[in-house]
């Protein structure tokens, strides 16, 4: 008889206890992603050769891209160079001696369109590769002209590119 009226007993409480309450909450999860091409680029030199002052030497090297996927415009500058005269406006070639000869680098065949950085330290304006996820070249003519006082010796110059995209 006990044992009814302790299970009576825990029936009655149950049967009046409030049931237990669940508790429930949201909120958002963002996920993102930074897509980022990966590219490679090289360069082939401007290689004006040998010059004797007598003709023109115009000559053609180029800058290359391959990208992992299509990307917008990448945006070529190329800077003044090492030996610029910034009396003349002029990129130079130097033989280290303090002799030195001009030249240009254009953006296209008829020398009309100089490339430089957009006029932080070259006037030249800044060059385009187009859209494309395939390699792609891009050629910078560069143009040596006649009738300059030549010391015999090598001539170099580095000229600085920054591809931006």
């Amino acid at each position: 008889m006990k044992n009814i009226m302790r299970m009576a007993m825990v029936f009655s409480i149950m049967a009046f206890a409030t049931p237990a309450l669940s508790v429930t909450g949201s909120t958002t999860l963002n996920v993102t992603a930074t897509a980022v091409p990966t590219c490679t680029f090289s360069s082939s030199p401007v290689a004006f050769g040998s010059y004797d002052g007598s003709v023109d030497l115009a000559v053609s090297g180029y800058i290359s891209r391959t990208c992992t996927s299509n990307l917008q415009v990448i945006t070529i500058a190329l800077d003044a160079g090492a030996n610029y005269d910034t009396a003349g406006s002029t990129r130079r070639v130097a033989d280290g001696a303090g002799n030195f000869l001009n030249y240009e680098l254009y953006d296209d065949t008829a020398h009309t369109t100089l490339v430089g950085d957009g006029g932080t330290t070259h006037p030249g304006a800044t060059a385009a590769f187009p859209s494309s996820a395939t390699a792609t070249v891009h050629y910078v003519r560069g143009l040596m002209l006649s009738a300059q006082t030549i010391t015999p010796g090598t001539y170099s110059d580095v000229v600085n590119v920054t591809l931006t995209w």
